[in-house]
């Protein structure tokens, strides 16, 4: 795989806000948190999430939100449960 392509593929990967590792989304333990902001021209702006690695959070815990409502935090399961 040439460079390019690898930071291409890199800068569209999701990072640990606290420590900066690369994360997948879905992975065990991994957190994820939005935030509501306001744009300039007041207009109301919810953030695209920023994530946690399971040993980030946890150290820190799942990053707090701003938002009303389980669906804008949360952590995913440590085990996927067998069926």
């Amino acid at each position: 795989m040439s460079t390019f392509a690898r930071g291409w593929q890199a800068q569209y990967q999701e990072r640990c806000d606290v420590c900066g590792k690369f994360v997948s989304a879905c992975a065990p333990g991994v957190s994820w948190s939005q935030q509501w902001s306001y744009d300039y021209d007041g207009t109301p702006d919810l953030h695209d999430p920023t994530y946690r690695c399971s040993s980030c959070t946890d150290t820190h815990g799942v990053k707090p939100t701003n938002c009303h409502g389980e669906r804008y935090s949360g952590r995913n399961p440590l085990s996927e449960v067998a069926a």
